[in-house]
């Protein structure tokens, strides 16, 4: 859709997860699948926050990780960060420009 910009690659990774992923795919690709994981997360979904510390201090809970709920918690997050993104400036500019 034109404007969304942001987007969250990885949905699902947990430390349980990467554990897996490393068996199968190799140490170096897990971690660095879930470091930009993480770090599109801070990006799009806090905004550039610690992501823990905003998980602790707006919700009051550890930033969702759980093998089976954890995964929808971060999907709807990301869902919401998504469409959010659609009135933030750079989206704004890029509509104009456009």
């Amino acid at each position: 859709m034109l404007g969304m910009m942001d987007t969250v690659l990885n949905l699902g990774l947990n430390d349980e997860v990467v554990g897996r992923l490393a068996s199968k795919s190799g140490e170096r690709f897990a971690n660095d699948s879930y470091k930009r994981f993480l770090g599109m997360v801070v990006d799009v979904v806090t905004r550039g926050e610690q992501y823990n510390n905003f998980f602790l201090e707006t919700k009051g809970e550890n930033f969702p990780s759980d093998p089976c709920f954890g995964t929808k918690q971060q999907l709807q997050l990301a869902i919401k960060a998504v469409f959010d993104s659609w009135d933030s400036p750079r989206a704004n500019k890029f509509r104009n420009i456009k």
